[in-house]
């Protein structure tokens, strides 16, 4: 009779090398792709439909601890288990347990990685950083998204809002979108606690009412060759950049972000992208 269980050995298995399905007996097989690609797999038959399940690589996965998995997956079929289904259950109810103990410092930094990319400067993602570390992560760095509320944000931004309040403002912006964010990835339900209009407004003073916007005076037309002068007598990058934003009369973003294939030095002429510009 031939031999049904066990018929692979740990020798063939490190020596097999003809590609394709090497049973062992009871559902276990050893695909072999080529010499170094070699899997488990165990085979079942359900509701009169085959179906196969990985479990994993035979460089990691001993044929003895193979055969340990392919007994513990023949006890769920007896018991009227679909082993594939109770993996996929099983791996719901791992994403449901991180996910409810997502902390607002996780959910943050996730932001800040996944929306990076689409930002013009690298130094967003620092300005974003450094505001949520210094303001945020102390207060509410540590407790679960989904059990953040307006007291919490209110201990981060009414202490800074009355001397500090641009600097609050973003804080306050920035948590909002990373509340959102944890909402739409099911992470916490219900209001936004750092929403300001209809929430927040009714609580703090309008920015307006407390931070009075003062505006630079403008350099007098008649001073300006002086002014122009004197940047020449400074021997650095900057005063060079700024003279240049002076003569071009462009904003300063688009004089920073320059690069010389915008520049066709012989006609004299510079072609800013319009991804680069406000306009």
């Amino acid at each position: 009779m031939a031999k049904l269980l066990n018929r692979l050995s740990a020798l063939k298995v490190n020596s097999i090398k003809n590609s394709g399905y090497h049973h062992d007996g009871a559902g276990l097989y050893l695909q072999v792709s080529n010499a170094n690609n070699k899997s488990w797999i165990f085979r079942f038959t359900r509701m009169n439909k085959t179906k196969e399940m990985g479990l994993g690589s035979a460089k990691w996965v001993t044929l003895s601890e193979a055969r340990q998995k392919r007994d513990s997956l023949k006890k769920m079929l007896i018991d009227g288990l679909d082993p594939i289904d109770e993996k996929k259950k099983k791996a719901r109810l791992e994403a449901s347990n991180n996910e409810s103990s997502a902390t607002f410092e996780s959910c943050a930094l996730r932001y800040i990685e996944s929306h990076s990319p689409k930002w013009k400067h690298i130094k967003h993602s620092t300005q974003w950083l450094n505001s949520l570390k210094n303001y945020a992560f102390p207060v509410i760095g540590k407790i679960k998204v989904c059990e953040i509320q307006t007291d919490s944000i209110l201990k981060i931004i009414e202490p800074i809002w009355y001397q500090k309040t641009e600097t609050a403002s973003r804080v306050r912006m920035r948590i909002e979108l990373i509340l959102n964010w944890a909402a739409v990835k099911n992470l916490r339900s219900g209001e936004n606690p750092a929403r300001w209009r209809g929430h927040l407004d009714q609580l703090l003073p309008k920015r307006s009412q407390i931070q009075k916007v003062k505006h630079m005076k403008a350099l007098p037309y008649d001073q300006t060759s002086n002014f122009i002068n004197e940047l020449r007598n400074r021997n650095c990058i900057a005063a060079l950049a700024l003279e240049f934003v002076i003569l071009t009369a462009t904003r300063t973003n688009e004089t920073l972000g320059a690069v010389w294939a915008e520049f066709d030095l012989q006609k004299k002429l510079w072609v800013i992208p319009s991804a680069r510009m406000k306009s």
